[in-house]
């Protein structure tokens, strides 16, 4: 009898081990599945408009433009950090338009570009962006009724641009996008 008890036991331990084992795998196959699919050649949920075209946005993952010198839409620098410190930081994302190294790169220095439903004088379109917690930067063209107004650097441009855009006060509205020279 005391040997049945200690086959028992003995089942009983391997059974645990091997259950112990299996959930060890499954967990480590789901962080790896994880880590994959967010390295996947697919858009990240980030989009924009452009006029009324709506545009996926690839993240550059790990790689970031810092706009935080005095003159953030002159230049930037593009480094090596972690896509969640940038924000932390007054820095954008890198995005591309494309899932290839190749396409076009892109970042948010702050600013969204919006265009009013009519041009309006220049005391007129600061009033009225004002009544709509805008803050009027400067006017692009004279009466083109398109506007840059401020937002944060990074995301939160993204986010507004996209927010006035599907709101439908304005015939459109874009980040105010800083992309790298291309050499030719």
């Amino acid at each position: 009898m005391n040997q049945t008890m200690g086959q028992n036991l003995m089942r009983s331990r391997s059974a645990s081990w091997l259950a112990a084992a299996m959930l060890a795998a499954a967990m480590l196959v789901a962080t790896l599945c994880s880590i994959s699919a967010s390295h996947a050649a697919g858009p990240s949920e980030h989009y924009w408009y452009d006029g009324q075209q709506k545009r996926p946005l690839w993240l550059d993952a790990g790689r970031v433009a810092d706009f935080s010198g005095a003159e953030r839409t002159k230049a930037a620098v593009v480094k090596a950090m972690p896509t969640t410190k940038a924000a932390e930081q007054g820095m954008s994302p890198l995005f591309r338009d494309g899932a290839d190294e190749q396409a076009r790169s892109r970042a948010l220095p702050g600013g969204v570009v919006v265009h009013l439903r009519q041009a309006l004088p220049d005391d007129q379109a600061r009033a009225w962006l004002k009544q709509r917690g805008l803050v009027a930067v400067r006017e692009i063209g004279t009466m083109s009724g398109l506007w840059l107004v401020e937002s944060e650097p990074g995301t939160a441009s993204l986010r507004l641009a996209n927010k006035l855009h599907e709101g439908g006060e304005f015939v459109s509205a874009s980040p105010n996008w800083w992309q790298p020279r291309q050499t030719k």
